[in-house]
């Protein structure tokens, strides 16, 4: 039975591991050490992927947790910071989606996605329009 569809997950696949530049800079602006940003970053990740949190209040969240105080400005720069670790893109696996799509194969992502990423690659990532199915977690609230 040939492959008709090729499904393909976001994260550390489609993109590279996290920006090891951004990720020293969100734990910079945060003003934690690395264990204590670690727990507190994913402790509410789940809920920002899944659309339950905005920027906003998942960086609240994460300051309340830690005993801290974000301003305003400094929120939207650990949004824009985070959006920035997780966009670097994997070209080689990129190459593979085309290479696929040129054979006639059906490209999907399925994925756990924050708003505020998928904003910025909506934007910014023409070749998204080209895969058949896009489904993120923080449409679906799941």
């Amino acid at each position: 039975m040939p492959i008709e569809a090729v499904i393909f997950d976001y994260g550390k696949v489609l993109s590279n591991p996290e920006d090891p530049d951004a990720q020293r800079k969100l734990i910079a602006l945060t003003g934690l050490e690395r264990p204590d940003f670690d727990h507190h970053y994913w402790r509410h990740r789940n809920a920002y992927n899944q659309g339950h949190l905005n920027g906003r209040t998942y960086w609240e969240k994460i300051a309340g947790d830690a005993g801290c105080s974000f301003t305003p400005e400094q929120i939207q720069e650990l949004i824009e910071t985070d959006v920035l670790m997780w966009t670097s893109l994997n070209e080689e696996m990129l190459r593979w989606v085309v290479a696929l799509q040129e054979a006639n194969i059906k490209t999907a992502i399925l994925s756990n996605m924050c708003e505020d990423c998928l904003a910025y690659m909506r934007q910014e990532f023409e070749w998204l329009g080209h895969l058949q199915q896009l489904t993120w977690s923080c449409e679906l609230g799941i």
